[in-house]
């Protein structure tokens, strides 16, 4: 009897192992997946925050402080708390989660529980692409093609966006896409363009599937190949002394008072090509303050007013926004608020000129806007407003380091003058040229100091001038 005693005792102790062995042991983790899913029957947003905050917390689960950290920040089963996003963000992310740096740097990005930092976000991206972390080389894709937060490279973006375009980066597949369409660190391929925008616009990414719907690219080579005919140039390298640097400059506020016409550029983010030029007028009205105010009007359409203070170091608007459509804007109205601008006043001759650097704001993606340049003439009440709408004289890259370059369309053959002044009427540069009708790029390379410079074109009774920036910033 004892004997058979134990046989059922060891065969109930059996029993009970293979029942213990074979149930499924369900985590905090996976309790709060089902929880925090609306199509489980477990579905409950704030017990699943608990679950979640248990697997974290307790558990030190690296994956369940990175969904703690989106709990946080969607605001969902908890109140929203971005401060104790990031952090949770941070702890995944030094935990060993590699996604989760992708996470803390566009915190950083959007300015999200603490101040915004490009800087600090592109720091973070790069954490995250070295471990591989295929959101994280996206990210910092992003802020090299921009320059946000590091230096602007369109090559070393263009080699991040191919990396992570073939672990499914929809992001990636775009830009790579506008790499290929417009020649931004790799050579212009329209074949290869439209694969990757197909392919992330099949995936339904929207702005691959708007891009698609426009003719041309952002950057429609602006620059036309200039064939050198006979030319005559000389240059004055003694004049380098006579300029000192010049940064933002305005002596005297009140000299801005009057009307201005002249144009804006607006380059892509290297700063080397525009890609776009409109016309541009503007009033200006200063007070004995520094404060201003004025209009805007940007072709003859878009028209905003102005208001600021002027500073030693800058230009500072203060509430002063207005909507237009870009390139990538899919033919709505963008919001744009204007920051800031450096600035210089000159007189040379007789004429006052109005130039230098503007910049904007994406309200949309809460960043700086592309680099914009703005050259101004005011208008002489007495002989009537120089008018530059129809064909300025526009200079490209401006400010420039080594060279820069202009435009000219001839309607015959023509012989061109081209000067470059220093400010106190010095030659600095001149040059003779003699070319066909039709158009034409020149490029001018020019030794000479940071500052500005009056730049001259003289053909067929034609007289253009504009303001030229050498600066190595």
């Amino acid at each position: 009897m004892k004997k058979i005693i134990q046989i059922i005792v060891l065969l109930l102790s059996l029993q009970l192992w293979a029942q213990t062995k074979n149930k499924v042991v369900i985590t905090s983790l996976d309790m709060a997946k089902m929880q925090l899913n609306e199509n489980h029957s477990f579905y409950n947003p704030e017990k699943g925050f608990l679950s979640c905050k248990k697997a974290a917390e307790e558990e030190a689960i690296p994956k369940a402080m990175n969904m703690l950290a989106i709990l946080y920040s969607d605001g969902v089963g908890t109140e929203q708390n971005q401060e104790l996003a990031l952090s949770w963000f941070l702890k995944a992310a030094e935990a060993g989660y590699a996604k989760a740096w992708f996470n803390v740097g566009t915190m950083h990005r959007e300015g999200l529980g603490t101040p915004q930092d490009f800087k600090k976000a592109f720091e973070y991206y790069s954490k995250g692409a070295a471990l591989k972390a295929t959101s994280s080389v996206f990210g910092k894709g992003y802020m090299l093609y921009k320059g946000l937060g590091c230096q602007q490279d369109y090559k070393q973006a263009f080699e991040l966006f191919k990396e992570s375009s073939q672990y499914g980066s929809l992001g990636s597949m775009y830009l790579l896409g506008i790499c290929y369409r417009n020649g931004y660190g790799t050579p212009k391929d329209l074949v290869a363009a439209k694969q990757w925008l197909t392919k992330a616009a099949n995936y339904g990414y929207e702005p691959a599937q708007n891009e698609m719907m426009e003719a041309e690219p952002e950057f429609a080579d602006y620059k036309q190949t200039l064939t050198s005919y006979s030319k005559k140039k000389e240059t004055h390298p003694e004049a380098k002394n006579h300029f000192e640097a010049v940064k933002h400059q305005i002596n005297n506020p009140e000299t801005l008072d009057g009307n201005y016409t002249g144009y804006i550029v607006t380059y892509d983010w290297s700063g080397q090509h525009i890609i776009a030029k409109e016309p541009l007028t503007v009033d200006l009205k200063s007070q004995s303050d520094g404060t201003f105010s004025g209009t805007w009007t940007e072709n003859d359409k878009t028209s905003v007013d102005l208001h600021g203070k002027i500073t030693d170091t800058e230009v500072l608007f203060d509430d002063t926004a207005y909507s237009k459509i870009d390139h990538y804007s899919a033919k709505k109205p963008t919001e744009f608020v204007f920051k800031n601008a450096r600035l210089q006043t000159l007189n040379y001759q007789g004429t006052h000129y109005l130039a230098g650097n503007l910049q904007l704001w994406s309200v949309r993606q809460n960043e700086p806007e592309k680099p914009m340049y703005i050259s101004l003439v005011k208008n002489k009440q007495d002989t009537g407003a120089p008018s530059l709408k129809n064909d300025p004289l526009v200079i490209y890259p401006n400010p420039f380091n080594d060279s820069f370059s202009f435009n000219l369309r001839l309607e015959e053959k023509t012989a061109v003058d081209i000067a470059l002044y220093s400010m106190a009427g010095t030659v600095l540069y001149t040059e003779k040229l003699s070319l066909p009708a039709g158009n034409h790029t020149h490029t001018i390379a020019v030794n000479v100091a940071d500052g500005s410079y009056i730049l001259k074109v003289n053909y067929n009774n034609n007289s253009k001038s504009t303001i030229v920036i050498k600066s190595k910033l």
